[in-house]
């Protein structure tokens, strides 16, 4: 038994730092997106702890239709087609990559659906980042509420992919079939991982301190829903599962990764604000 929780202590590692990972992963290059489209609008951008904002008045002429539909669908535009490319990855390579690149994977498609359909189901209400643009384009109270409905929707129904994603993760041919339905290896691999996560980026205000991004970072949970069942039944890892070996490679990974993010922000707000 103690073999079996330290597998599943490792399993809840590899998938913490993978969680992590891939949203530094889909954010900073959101961030370098929305920097080069605001710029192609003249609109300057600097970094607000670790988000770019802009510093112009809400009323200034730059502020256009076509401005602010471009600068607030640049982030969820680019994530939805990291979701569709990663989903194909996931579908065609799951089997052949190691055990910390598919949870990488299933983690940075779920990020990628979040920040699209979250940026609908939390942005809309708040009127913050995509949630600006019903507001801009003058859509309709009604309209609103269907995009927010849709915002629920798309999570809650990604949760049933994901939950194949994670299953696909383990298999074991003396069961025939995942060997883990059940809570305990669901909240190892997928529901504290993010619980951690979500701590990890609030408690650091990463990328700031908003309420929308806290919220934000919370609606991931909506897509696990689907993927944490409700049952207490637990299936030993069998001794044939293989790469239940905690790396320091994703370490050096998030280090590199952040310290990179952090010089970006100094030589921008140094240079080019």
């Amino acid at each position: 038994m103690d073999g079996t929780k330290n597998k599943l202590l490792v399993l809840y590692a590899n998938s913490s730092f993978a969680y992590v990972i891939a949203f530094l992963s889909i954010f900073i290059p959101t961030q370098v997106l929305v920097h080069f489209v605001a710029r192609g609008f003249d609109i300057p951008t600097k970094f607000d702890y670790y988000k770019l904002i802009f510093p112009i008045a809400d009323h200034s002429i730059l502020w256009t239709q076509l401005s602010v539909s471009c600068i607030y669908a640049a982030s969820p535009l680019l994530a939805l087609i990291v979701a569709f490319i990663v989903f194909k990855l996931l579908i065609s390579k799951s089997g052949l990559i190691s055990q910390f690149s598919n949870l990488f994977l299933i983690w940075l498609y779920a990020h990628c659906i979040n920040i699209f359909f979250g940026g609908l189901l939390i942005g809309i209400p708040l009127i913050k980042d995509f949630g600006y643009l019903p507001n801009w384009l003058y859509a309709t109270s009604e309209t609103a509420v269907y995009l927010i409905l849709i915002g629920a929707l798309g999570l809650l129904v990604n949760g049933i992919l994901l939950r194949k994603a994670f299953n696909s993760i383990c298999f074991d041919e003396k069961y025939f079939k995942s060997p883990y339905h059940s809570f305990v290896f669901k909240s190892m691999i997928a529901l504290f991982p993010a619980i951690t996560g979500i701590v990890i980026f609030i408690l650091f205000k990463f990328p700031d301190n908003a309420v929308f991004t806290k919220l934000l970072h919370s609606t991931i949970l909506i897509q696990l829903c689907s993927v944490v069942p409700f049952t207490s039944i637990h299936i030993p890892i069998s001794e044939q599962f293989r790469n239940f070996r905690f790396s320091y490679k994703p370490v050096v990974i998030l280090v590199l990764l952040f310290g990179l993010f952090t010089t970006w922000k100094i030589v921008h707000n140094l240079y080019f604000y």
